[in-house]
């Protein structure tokens, strides 16, 4: 009928247009990630739980942190990426030595028991 084909002209022009739309647009140069912790180069928080009665030596991708026993130190503004880490114990000597992974924004907690 001639109602049906000129709403059949008129969805068809539209589609056409937006066709032309989508193929005029260029894709960004580069793109940027806006949620937490996603963008490049953010850091995350690494909390070391000292349980042990003494103080341990705990070194962060080659940081030294003295950690008194019994206490948690927060380490902040740790750059996202690999961790490698270790214990060392006055009295027992190297407790841990491990690598782990560390996403921007989030916090990675090791407990000494």
């Amino acid at each position: 009928s001639p109602i049906d084909k000129a709403g059949f002209d008129d969805v068809k022009a539209r589609l056409e247009g937006i066709e032309k739309a989508i193929r005029g647009l260029t894709p960004p140069a580069s793109r940027t990630a806006l949620s937490p912790g996603a963008a490049p180069g953010a850091a995350g928080r690494v909390m070391f739980v000292n349980n042990y009665p003494e103080e341990l030596l705990l070194v962060l991708n080659g940081r030294n942190f003295r950690v008194a026993p019994m206490t948690t130190l927060p380490i902040d503004g740790v750059p996202a990426g690999s961790l490698n880490y270790e214990v060392i114990s006055p009295t027992w000597g190297l407790r841990a030595r491990r690598s782990a992974a560390l996403a921007g924004g989030e916090t990675f907690t090791l407990t000494a028991n």
